[in-house]
């Protein structure tokens, strides 16, 4: 004859569980510290003083240099101007500020949408759909 799992929940709000658990936490935080210095001692200090010992190993004495893997570098770069090339504008630019530049300029030179709207719109869903217009549903 099972209880039919009738006691076997945890309380939500175990206030002496908690309490366990805090001590225990700081018990094992006091002695990680404690006990940090005799295991972990060693890495105190630069990386430098560890591998004092070992650099001469550690560097390889036929390694080739930067500078003939890369090559000589010049010390003056090259101008820009000698890639591109920026021809005079035809007309000066026009002042913006003014309101000469836009959708709504008088001037037709000036007009964003030279070449047209830049959006076109969209046909209406019902009529993809071939359905009569109107609230004739």
């Amino acid at each position: 004859m099972s209880n039919s799992g009738i006691g076997e929940q945890q309380p939500l709000d175990n206030k002496v569980a908690k309490e366990i658990i805090w001590k225990s936490r700081i018990a094992t935080e006091e002695k990680t510290s404690r006990l940090y210095d005799s295991r972990f001692g060693v890495l105190k200090g630069p990386i430098t003083k560890f591998a004092e010992d070992e650099m001469e190993d550690l560097v390889d004495k036929n390694r080739p240099r930067i500078a003939d893997l890369l090559g000589e570098r010049s010390d003056a770069p090259e101008p820009m101007s000698k890639y591109i090339k920026v021809l005079p504008s035809p007309k000066p630019v026009p002042p913006t500020s003014a309101g000469i530049i836009g959708w709504r300029c008088t001037d037709p030179a000036y007009w964003l949408e030279r070449y047209g709207r830049y959006t076109r719109n969209l046909p209406l869903i019902y009529k993809q759909l071939k359905w009569p217009e109107g609230d004739s549903l």
